[in-house]
């Protein structure tokens, strides 16, 4: 059904209450809320088909609408309507630009594949953009000058090694079984890793 495809809402809007605009979009079929700060970016640059609109019309936001929350008062009820079925342009004027944000995508190489660290979970693992699809259980990864052995759940690592697996994000990520990669290696987002076949 079409509600069924509104599963996961999330938003991140530091810019709440201040001039930045907010954006409704259907990118491959898929309904994005949100602000214009870049966080749509990467969504809306890989969708082949996208239609965009800058939410203007007060008629389908909750009044009054709260300086520190657009979530509820704007964009969550703009996501029900269209859940429901109201057209892409009643909500304002349709617009074709939208802020970016950089992020650098996986590169194959000729022994696997190059990709960064984006993400530092709350337990210390090291989510990279490299797709879990791409490597399965096999090979090893390259870290710093470290090589890390690819395993297939946090089980297989040694207490206290620095394993390669793929994540629950559909990912590869570098994770410590009972412990956190991230603080071990002082990580820091951006940094390179390369994944190579065993």
């Amino acid at each position: 059904s079409r509600a069924g495809a509104w599963d996961v809402a999330v938003e991140v809007d530091p810019g709440v209450g201040t001039r930045r605009a907010l954006l409704a979009a259907q990118a491959d079929g898929q309904w994005l809320v949100g602000p214009d700060n870049g966080v749509l970016s990467l969504v809306l640059q890989r969708a082949r088909r996208r239609r965009l609109v800058q939410l203007t019309n007060r008629r389908y936001w909750l009044s009054p609408v709260s300086q520190t929350f657009h979530g509820r008062d704007i964009l969550a009820p703009v996501a029900a309507h269209l859940a429901r079925g109201r057209p892409l342009n009643t909500f304002g004027r349709v617009v074709s630009h939208y802020q970016t944000v950089r992020i650098p995508l996986p590169e194959p190489t000729r022994q696997g594949w190059r990709g960064h660290v984006v993400y530092l979970d709350r337990f210390g693992n090291m989510i990279t953009t490299i797709p879990a699809h791409r490597i399965g259980a096999s090979g090893w990864v390259r870290y710093r000058r470290r090589h890390i052995r690819v395993v297939s759940s946090y089980g297989e690592g040694r207490q206290g090694e620095v394993i390669a697996l793929a994540g629950s994000s559909g990912y590869l990520e570098l994770a410590i079984r009972d412990g956190s990669a991230a603080r071990r290696a002082q990580a820091r987002r951006g940094e390179a890793v390369e994944w190579r076949r065993g």
